[in-house]
């Protein structure tokens, strides 16, 4: 009898990845393998070509997938029965709503009142859009019964009710055409799309456990995603088109290099080996970038707390090459001066090793943080899957 597994895979802006990742429901998800297809950086004419760039690199890892790691699973005694998608920013947009049902005669909590209410939170987006629009997730992140937070309100009888609700969409064409592609190849029916800012709101949860309010930050390709936490609670999430990439194309605007030099110059001068002349000239440069990072940065801040208090504590996700560059600007002195702000910013720098507990990885194959977390966010939100 096959053991089962599952195909886990992230689709980035500039990365595609796919694990195959088995789980007997009774231990910790185990990665067999894992792959990963990076995009080089590249001007598109628009967003439509660089999806169509994207969507043809998963095609291709799949292949690889197909070809070389699943011989590998199956040799191991594991066959594929289920997938899993998660997606990066722009492939979806989310929001978080606080829905309020209030009577003055008392009412009974039931579920279909809870499903009505979160159909409600999310008709309102699809309303504005021009169709062609998916919701991937209706997750409830907080349920109060007369302002009291509860686990388990059905049955009860309150005047009031209020549900924050995070909320995903995307378009029903990008995903159809990536569950058609897995389809074609693996005949895979059972695939379930998520956002990378719930799966790494769960991730973190677990792995920090005694952090209840901080700020998720990922940078790790095009544009950089916020998740504010608040209470051990999703409050809200946005995004800015200012990830990893747009330092390289800046530093090549700025220093007149192509990208392969910027990244290398990028290198060098965290290394310290930069001559003094190009040392200053590469410092001009970043600290324009800088500035021109934490402009939208700020916005998405302000946007977000709404007059609430800023959680001190970031969670950051980062290219490694990069780290220390968005931790310092995540900590510059213009940010201290938020009033907002629960205290000095701290920093704390994510990476895969981070989520060792919660997962177990086969002999020779790379960990990798945004397969780790899918892995993990998988193996918990679908139980019955694994």
């Amino acid at each position: 009898m096959s053991k089962h597994s599952s195909l886990i895979c992230y689709i980035g802006n500039g990365v595609v990845k796919a694990a195959i990742v088995a789980d007997d429901k009774k231990t910790l998800p185990t990665i067999l393998t894992s792959r990963v297809r990076e995009i080089p950086y590249q001007e598109f004419a628009s967003r439509e070509q660089l999806e169509a760039k994207i969507t043809a690199e998963f095609g291709e890892l799949l292949k690889q997938v197909k070809l070389e790691d699943l011989a590998s699973a199956a040799a191991k005694g594991h066959s594929l029965k289920d997938a899993c998608i998660i997606l990066s920013s722009p492939w979806y947009v989310s929001e978080t709503k606080v829905v309020k049902v209030e009577h003055e005669k008392a009412f009974e909590v039931t579920d279909k009142l809870i499903k009505d209410s979160i159909r409600a939170a999310g008709s309102s987006f699809l309303d504005n859009e021009n169709g062609g629009i998916v919701i991937l997730e209706q997750n409830i992140l907080r349920c109060l019964l007369n302002g009291y937070p509860t686990q388990n309100p059905m049955k009860k009888t309150v005047n009031h009710l209020e549900l924050s609700v995070f909320l995903s969409f995307s378009k029903a064409e990008n995903i159809q055409t990536f569950k058609r592609m897995i389809l074609s190849l693996f005949h895979i029916s059972d695939t379930s799309v998520h956002s990378q800012s719930l799966a790494a709101f769960s991730a973190v949860r677990d792995a920090w456990k005694d952090l209840k309010n901080f700020v998720i930050a990922d940078v790790t390709s095009v544009l950089t995603e916020l998740v504010i936490v608040r209470g051990d609670t999703m409050a809200e999430a946005a995004s800015f088109p200012n990830g990893k990439q747009f330092i390289i194309r800046e530093l090549g605007k700025r220093l007149s290099t192509n990208p392969e030099v910027s990244q290398s110059l990028l290198r060098l001068y965290k290394e310290n080996t930069l001559d003094e002349k190009l040392k200053q000239k590469f410092e001009g440069a970043l600290d324009g970038i800088r500035q021109q990072w934490l402009q939208p940065f700020t916005k998405a801040l302000g946007e977000m707390t709404s007059g609430a208090s800023l959680p001190s504590r970031f969670i950051l996700f980062a290219p490694r090459d990069a780290t220390w560059l968005f931790s310092d600007f995540i900590k510059s002195e213009e940010y201290q001066q938020f009033t907002f702000s629960e205290g000095k910013f701290e920093v704390i720098q994510a990476n895969a090793d981070d989520f060792n507990a919660l997962y177990n990885i086969a002999p020779g194959v790379t960990r990798d943080s945004s397969l780790s977390i899918a892995a993990i966010f998988y193996h918990k939100e679908h139980p019955s899957a694994l």
